[in-house]
């Protein structure tokens, strides 16, 4: 699979998704060098989960969110330099898009520059807890053995787009559960 391809993948799965949906451009051949990344406020749907999960981040979740997602994203590209910020909703049109057969919202950020050969959007991100199937030790000594278990862990939907910061055309877009 083609980098451009890899790195719209990456994204939904980078931002925690089970079953991304992703439509890429044919003609998005090249890697980018820079990606500036722009995402709205997240909605977190249990507030309490911040203060027990990440407590030093509970009245600034979007800092420790924009740096998990930069240090995946780099790790899965290597090679190509990742910035972001997180943007206003009014900084954030939607334009129409179809993916397998139905319409879709796609996010486009109304400011981008061309101070990156690409962006990526990120919107209507929500983030909650769920459980999710792990391997678990129980007993004691010689006599632990590892089973099958279900742990508490993060979720989070959204929707995305990669747009070409020169030109403005959408190379990439999707929305990940």
């Amino acid at each position: 699979m083609k980098m451009y391809s890899m790195l719209a993948l990456a994204c939904a799965f980078l931002i925690g998704c089970a079953a991304p949906r992703v439509v890429v451009d044919p003609s998005w051949k090249e890697k980018p060098a820079t990606v500036n990344v722009v995402f709205t406020e997240p909605f977190v749907a249990n507030p309490e989960d911040l203060q027990d999960d990440l407590p030093d981040y509970v009245d600034h979740f979007q800092d420790w969110y924009l740096d998990q997602l930069l240090t995946n994203l780099a790790n899965f590209a290597k090679g190509v330099e990742f910035s972001g910020e997180m943007i206003s909703r009014n900084q954030v049109v939607h334009e129409p898009g179809t993916m397998e057969g139905e319409n879709v919202k796609v996010p486009k950020y109304v400011s981008m520059q061309d101070d990156a050969d690409i962006y990526l959007v990120i919107d209507d991100l929500w983030i909650g807890r769920t459980e999710v199937w792990s391997t678990c030790s129980t007993g004691m000594g010689d006599a632990t053995m590892s089973v099958e278990c279900k742990v508490p862990a993060f979720a989070n939907k959204g929707s995305f787009a990669y747009y070409d910061a020169k030109t403005g055309k959408r190379l990439a877009y999707g929305d990940f559960q």
